[in-house]
């Protein structure tokens, strides 16, 4: 470390030891306090497409992990199914190590920005005014930030782990340069950096900004210019520029294109002039954290005259920030941060959906610490930094409260979508999922009315009328929910799932030969779908294609040897061909990964008692 950081840390702040490691700790008890209600927590949306229906995060080797199923929340996010494949290793498909894991994310991120804020107060150009209180005034920034409610999103739904743990490598990868450049020896930092920017890019898209926000810290804190930024660290910049190449790379093939991208619907400006109603709605539930949604469904308008006032306050913003960002004003880079980092979601490029709370994880940091440096000035001038500390602490205290009652929302599925329909009650996705939640605990009257109400709000909706085909079949309406089905498939003739649940009534009908067209259809445009691969394997079973069947089975547990229902079934026709021994084998493994799969042991029973 640099002379003038040893002076900063050992001389300006002479706080005891006990003090210094006492503040992380703090932070790290807030954690666990604020989301120790949270590890009960449902999958819910895409959690079930991402891990329950996800086959490539069954095992850790071969790395199946770096595929992902098409279109899907990790579809080019490697890093994320890394950490869902290690959670599947440890605990299968209990919830309890998926939130540990989030929440150990949301800590660490924590402490990451406890560490940057402190270090930004000791350089050399705050240390005189901040530097006494730095330790305090980033505790209070990191425990603000890591307590808010509007984390909740990122933290409590599961799949949104792309969102904080990208989060985690952001911090990092800044923390790592700032301790780079305070160094005298900064090639471990620069490497730390790098390494922590090429992982995050991996995780998730909104990464790209990080190299950007590194350079203009530089200029703001250390440097002072951006050409003398790249004079003495441009090993640093080149690295981070490269892990550019990482994130081109994985986007290529446009993993997630359906839900992003120029070719989704939306206009650039309509999309552009949306976002700053958006933006403001974030900043006001920064501050006022009532009515948080899972998913607002925030539809587009196109009333120029409801949008423009909307735009005129962002525009007067970001005026502000760039002749702050011009005449390097230390307050402009935390400013910078939140619309820099909002910036790939919250620009021009249109994204399917306009507003999701875990959007704010990362620029909530820049906000929060405006608010708090600016609160500790203007407390200053008036000698009330006492009153400061208590408004802190109450702040803290209430924020903890209502993060609590925000997990409580997400206890079940049912709950989390009754909540999302109670702030907005003509959202077709929240009726859609909710009645599929209805419908798996056998409430098929109320699914069914989901159903219709989702589809009188979105006629052309091919996942409600999938649904409601499901409930109908279930209540013995065949015909209908066929017509249902094929209905879906009209209107999305690749929908692998519609061809999927086609395929399982045209199997309950007896109608094999097209039950088996649809389940290969669904294959085609889900090669990930094991579950028609299993059930076409028995649906060549009963054809009598025993051979086939067999090939079919041991696909299916290729892909996930732990799917106890493939290995019953492979037994099954084994038993048919006579090979009882290997029969036997296939029965007591399907009981060995789920000891209450009743088919498998009353099978071992029968063969038992034919034996004597």
């Amino acid at each position: 470390m640099s002379e003038t950081n040893q002076k900063s840390e050992s001389e300006i702040c002479p706080a005891p030891f006990w003090f210094r490691a006492g503040l992380p700790i703090v932070l790290v008890i807030l954690g666990v306090a604020a989301y120790s209600n949270s590890f009960s927590g449902a999958f819910i949306l895409d959690d079930e497409e991402s891990i329950l229906g996800n086959p490539y995060i069954v095992r850790l080797w071969p790395m199946n992990w770096m595929s992902a199923l098409p279109q899907a929340t990790v579809a080019g996010r490697p890093v994320v199914s890394l950490t869902l494949a290690l959670n599947y290793a440890i605990s299968g498909y209990s919830v309890w190590s998926y939130h540990l894991f989030n929440l150990a994310v949301h800590i660490l991120a924590g402490l990451a920005l406890y560490g940057i804020v402190r270090r930004t107060l000791l350089s050399e150009r705050l240390c005189e005014r901040f530097g006494d209180n730095s330790q305090v005034l980033a505790w209070a920034v990191a425990a603000i930030w890591l307590v808010h409610p509007i984390q909740t999103e990122s933290v409590t739904y599961i799949i949104q782990r792309a969102e904080s743990l990208m989060g985690l490598f952001y911090l990092l990868t800044l923390y790592s340069a700032i301790r780079a450049m305070q160094d005298d020896k900064p090639l471990m930092w620069s490497a730390v950096s790098v390494v922590c920017c090429g992982l995050g890019m991996g995780t998730k898209e909104v990464m790209v900004t990080a190299p950007a926000l590194v350079l203009l810290y530089d200029r703001t804190f250390a440097a002072g210019s951006f050409i003398g930024a790249f004079r003495r660290r441009w090993g640093l910049y080149a690295g981070l520029a490269a892990t550019w190449g990482i994130l081109a790379a994985l986007i290529w093939s446009g993993p997630r294109s359906a839900s992003a991208g120029f070719s989704i619907g939306y206009k650039p400006l309509d999309y552009a002039l949306n976002q700053c109603v958006v933006i403001l709605h974030y900043i006001r539930l920064t501050f006022w954290p009532r009515g948080l949604c899972l998913d607002y469904r925030w539809p587009v308008t196109k009333e120029l005259g409801r949008l423009l006032p909307f735009a005129a306050v962002i525009l007067v913003l970001g005026v502000v920030i760039i002749w702050g960002l011009i005449r390097n004003r230390m307050w402009s880079y935390s400013a910078a941060w939140f619309f820099a980092v909002l910036a790939p979601t919250s620009s021009f490029v249109p994204i399917a959906d306009l507003a999701f709370e875990h959007r704010m994880y990362l620029p909530l940091a820049g906000l929060a610490a405006l608010v708090v440096s600016g609160g500790y000035v203007f407390l200053e001038r008036r000698s009330a930094k006492k009153a400061g500390l208590v408004s802190v602490v109450i702040v803290i205290g209430v924020l903890t409260a209502v993060t609590l009652l925000r997990n409580n929302d997400y206890r079940s599925a049912e709950s989390i979508w009754r909540t999302v329909l109670d702030v907005t009650p003509e959202n077709p996705r929240a009726h859609n999922c909710l009645g599929s939640v209805l419908r798996a605990q056998g409430r098929v009257d109320e699914a069914i009315s989901c159903f219709h109400q989702a589809l009188r709000l979105k006629p052309d909706y091919a996942s409600a009328y999938n649904n409601l085909g499901i409930a109908l079949q279930s209540v013995g309406n065949s015909d209908e929910a066929v017509i249902c089905i094929q209905r879906s498939l009209q209107i999305d003739p690749d929908y692998a799932d519609g061809y999927y649940n086609l395929g399982k009534m045209f199997q309950l009908l007896g109608k094999l030969d097209d039950a088996a067209g649809n389940y290969r259809r669904a294959m085609q445009l889900n090669p990930g779908l094991i579950k028609a691969y299993n059930n076409l394997g028995i649906v060549l079973s009963e054809q009598g294609k025993a051979d086939e069947a067999v090939k079919l089975f041991h696909q299916v547990l290729s892909m996930d040897p732990d799917y106890a229902e493939a290995h019953f079934n492979l037994g099954s026709v084994f038993q048919l061909q006579g090979n009882i021994s290997e029969a036997e084998n296939c029965y007591r493994r399907a009981l060995q990964i789920n000891p209450n799969f009743a088919p498998a042991a009353e099978s071992l029973r029968i063969l038992s008692e034919n034996k004597k």
